[in-house]
Parts: structure tokens; sequence; C-alpha cells
């Protein structure tokens, strides 16, 4: 019996062990897999834009103005089976349709789905913004395709500016109006004996009034009224406007029908046609190119494509590789970068841009001004990293075209940098001149513009530009345009608050007196700035601007066609 029992507690003893081992192991994995689940959703997948895309605008979303408090929340959620709305910020969704107007890549835009508003997101205000963005894509001459299921008034609001607007047959829309239920206390408060004493001046001061009436005063419901009818009017003249309905059309189809059903909103003309999603799909795959194919139609989601475009940070100064193939440009404080000014790269494949990473010989330190050589050799820059002359210096990385490989940058030397700082630095299509701005060897303002010559395989002592081009301003950030002669640079006057773009023409072996460019380059009181060119789009200038009116971020990358008898 005593063994029997020695036996038992043995048995036992170590089936508990051996279920701690096993336990302990178990729970060490799950928690690696936990961290390695939570890195893979913290990695931003890859994006690529096919040519002739649709840019896709689900607009089961949640759009606010304020960015999502936490990245990555919604693949998270979805991880676990989590079917809630996702959040967009408004300017992600402006910038994104602005920049979309522009990309040779994106065909037109498709809208689906219905709003899933929380709190005070895809409030009317908002939808207006992305209503006027879809409205300037559309005047691109890019087609806007809808296809709704079962539209409530925000719905309808932002798809009726669609060129074809397609509801599906069993479908209906439903625009109730407008309504205001405003929540009174002062019932609660009598039965806990709490007074309320206020002092207020005017009628239509109602703010108190939930805390001393028990329903709304005829003053208060009068101002409200007022209010709600103006939005549902701007909703509604909006929505005719768009669908080239008389006025009074859609009211007047509210009051008879309430829910109007696909048939109705036919004959009512508030739909271009009736289909189901899957024939709508089809159309899609056909305008992109896969008609008959398994695949879906060439798409990129909105919130996605946002990611390629102008962030909130600031883009400045892109240049592009000789074949167009490449793409970098300066950021500041943009996530993901090394430092605090960082040069960003995009690589073209496939006809589509790939996702931006921080270029190979980006480094900790402020590299900025990216220009990549005509031909191709390397790309220069202007940089404060160890082992340069001064502050910001010039420097060079060598790239071979053949393995797509950047080299170690080399500092251009002391005929070209000095204790100042140099920046912007641009080369002449044959490579032979260097022009860039400099603080550190003295001139007529706080920048000049100086160049220096190639000879022998080497860069000459650099001096100013001759001629009248350079001023007791900032003159800074200079590029030649596609003649190879006339220059367009920034000048930044002395308490000026941003910046504005000049040009300059070349008379013989001086350059004559700067003039501003028009309005539709330099927006008034704005940062204008970093001008350059692509060789293989003739006729445009690309230049940055911080406008207050932009949808996107703080600095953004613009394109505007000039022609050289007439500057932009």
């Amino acid at each position: 019996p005593r063994f029997a029992r020695m036996k038992n507690f043995f048995t036992s003893f170590f089936a508990t062990l051996s279920a701690l081992i096993v336990f302990l192991i178990g729970g060490f994995f799950c928690f690696f897999m936990l961290l390695g689940f939570l890195a893979a959703l913290g990695e931003k997948k890859p994006v690529a834009v096919q040519s002739g895309s649709y840019l896709v605008f689900d607009m089961a979303a949640n759009i606010q103005d304020a960015p999502a408090q936490a990245e990555g929340l919604d693949q998270f959620m979805e991880a676990f089976g989590s079917k809630g709305r996702h959040q967009l910020q408004l300017r992600e969704v402006t910038r994104a349709l602005q920049a979309a107007a522009k990309d040779d890549a994106i065909k037109g835009v498709y809208l689906t789905g219905s709003f899933r508003s929380q709190g005070y997101g895809s409030g009317f205000a908002a939808l207006k913004e992305v209503r006027d963005a879809l409205e300037s894509f559309k005047a691109s001459g890019k087609p806007v395709k809808a296809h709704l299921d079962y539209a409530g008034t925000r719905e309808y609001y932002v798809a009726s500016v669609a060129d074809d607007l397609v509801l599906d047959p069993y479908g209906a829309i439903e625009m109730p109006g407008l309504a205001s239920q405003p929540m009174f206390f002062t019932g609660a408060f009598e039965k806990f004996g709490i007074g309320v004493q206020v002092t207020r001046v005017g009628k239509y001061k109602s703010a108190v009034e939930p805390y001393i009436l028990k329903q709304m005063s005829p003053a208060s419901r009068e101002q409200i009224q007022k209010l709600l009818d103006d939005v549902w009017g701007t909703l509604t003249t909006s929505i005719e406007t768009a669908r080239k309905l008389p006025a009074g059309a859609l009211q007047k189809a509210v009051d008879e029908k309430g829910l109007i059903r696909a048939d109705d909103a036919k004959k009512l003309k508030l739909v271009d046609r009736i289909a189901y999603l899957d024939e709508m799909l089809d159309e899609l795959k056909a305008a992109t190119g896969r008609k008959g194919s398994s695949q879906p139609f060439k798409q990129v989601a909105i919130k996605d494509y946002a990611r390629l475009v102008s962030t909130a940070a600031s883009e400045v100064k892109i240049t592009f590789s000789p074949d167009g193939s490449r793409m970098l440009w300066g950021s500041t404080n943009r996530e993901g970068g090394p430092g605090g000014w960082d040069i960003w790269e995009s690589v073209r494949k496939d006809g589509a841009w790939g996702q931006p990473r921080p270029a190979p010989f980006d480094s900790p330190q402020n590299d900025f001004d990216p220009f990549f050589a005509p031909d191709g050799s390397g790309v220069l820059f202007f940089s404060n990293r160890p082992g340069g002359l001064g502050g910001d210096d010039l420097w060079m990385a060598p790239f071979d075209a053949t393995t797509g490989l950047y080299g170690e940058a080399v500092n251009l030397g002391p005929e070209v940098n000095s204790k100042g700082d140099e920046w912007a630095p641009v080369l002449s299509a044959d490579g032979r001149v260097l022009l860039f701005a400099t603080d550190g060897r003295g001139g007529r303002g706080l920048h000049d513009l100086f160049a220096s010559v190639r000879k022998d395989g080497r860069w000459q002592t650099a001096k100013p530009l001759p001629g009248e081009i350079n001023s007791a301003d900032d003159d800074f950030d200079a590029a030649f345009l596609h003649d190879g002669e006339t220059i367009v640079f920034t000048r930044r006057g002395k308490g000026q608050e941003g910046s504005d773009l000049y040009v300059s023409f070349r008379r013989g072996d001086r350059y004559g007196p700067a003039s501003r460019l028009s309005r539709a380059v330099n927006a008034e009181g704005a940062w204008n700035l970093g001008p350059s060119i692509h060789a293989l789009e003739k006729g445009w200038l690309y230049f940055s601007s911080h406008r207050e009116s932009a949808t996107a971020g703080r600095t953004d990358i613009y394109r505007i066609a000039y022609s050289l008898g007439k500057a932009p």
C-alpha cells in the first residue's frame, strides 16, 4: 500500500509538471506569435498602381478631420473577424482625389458602399469637401462611376456627381430629411432638487436651454429650423444641379415617394440606369483591359493610394531618372525616414509606381534637394553628414543603371562647397555646368546662385551667375528649363512670409533681371519653391508649394504646363 501511494504521488507530480511545462511552452509560443502578428500589422504593405486603374472609394467608412488615433486598428479588427467601420481622414480622401486627377495611371474613380458614421464623422461639411474634390476630378476629363445598393442622404449626395450613377434593381434611395433632437436635463435636475440660475442676453441664446427648459423655446426652434433648411437646401440644390433636374424636382420626389425604389429612381432621372453589382464589375473589367478575365478590374483603394501621393509631411524638389523609371524627392519629418530631412525614392515597374522608401544613400543626417544626373550616373544632393567642409555640402551618390544599385556618396570638394550652406544642385543637360545656391562665397544677398564648370573631369571654382539674376534677397532652388538656358528659381525677400518662383532669361553670356511667375504658380503668402523638370515631359514644370487652401499636406508637389514664349 505504501508503495502504491508513492507511485500515485509521483504519477500525479510528473503529470502536473509535464502539464505545466507544456503550458509554459505553449504560452511562450503564443506570445511570440502575437508579437509577430502585431509587427506584421505595423508593416505597411507595398502599394503599386497599374496603368489604367480605377481609384476605388469605398464609402463604408467613417470620414473624420483628425487622423486615426490607433494606426493599424482596422487591420487588427479585421484579423479577428470584425467587419466594423474603417476610418478615413478627410485630407487623405481629398488629396488622393486631387493627385489622381493628374495621375496618368488612374483612369477613373469608382464609388461604392454606404457611409458608416460614428461620432462627428462623415458630417455634411466633410462630405461637401469630398464632393467638391470629386467634381474637380471629374473636371479633369476622367469618369466617375458609382454603384449603389441602398442609398441614404449622405451616399446619394456624394454619388450624385458621378457620370454614370447605377442603382441595384433591388436597391432604393431614401432621403427622409434632416432633424435635430436636443436633450433636456431640467426634469432630472428637479427630481434631485437642483436649481440652475443663468444670465443671458437675447432670445436666440439657447445654449443654456437644456438646463432650464423641458422643450425647445420658439426662438431656438426657429433658428435650428433655419439651419436645417439651409443645409437641406444646399444638398438638394447640389444634387439637382448635378443630375440636371429642374428646381424642386428632388423635393417633390421625396415627398411623393418616400422610399424611392429603383424603377422610380430611373424614371425620375435620379440615377442613370439599373444594374446588378456583377454587371458593373464586368464593365469595369472591360474598361481596364481585363474583359473576360478571372482577375478583378485594375484598381487601387483610396486609402492605399493616399499613401503613395503627397503626405501630411512636406515634399520638395522632385527629380526623375533619365529613363523615367525612378523619382526622388526631399521630405521632412515623414514617418519611416532615418532623419528629419530625408530623400525618398519610388521605382516604376510594369507601369506602376512602387511604395516610396528612403533612398539607399539617405542618412540620419539632413539629406535633401536630390537631382538625378542627366546621364543617369548618379544623384546629387545636399547633406550635413560627417566629412563635409561646412554646414550643408553638395554630394553625389553614384548609380549603376544595370544593377539598380547606388554607391557610396562622395563630397564634391572645395571648388564647389564652402564653410557655409550649399543647396539645390542641378546639372545642365550636357553635365558640364553645376548650378546651385550658396551663402558661403559672398554675393549680393543671403543665398546667391553660383555655377561651377567641369573641365578635364574636375569641377572648377564656383562663380556667381553673371548678369542681374542674383539680388539682395535670398535666391536659391534653381532649375534649367528644357531649353537648357532659361532658369526658374526661388526668391525670398527680406521679411517676406513664404517665397516665390521667378524666371530669368539668358541674354548672350549673361542672365537678365528676374520676373516673378504668375499666380497660377505663386500662391499669395505661401512657400512656393523647389522648381524642377522631367526630361521626358517637355513643357511641364514641377514645383512645391505650401498653400493655405491645399487639401494635401504641409508642402506638396505640383505640376503646371509652360511655354518659353510665355512664362508660367
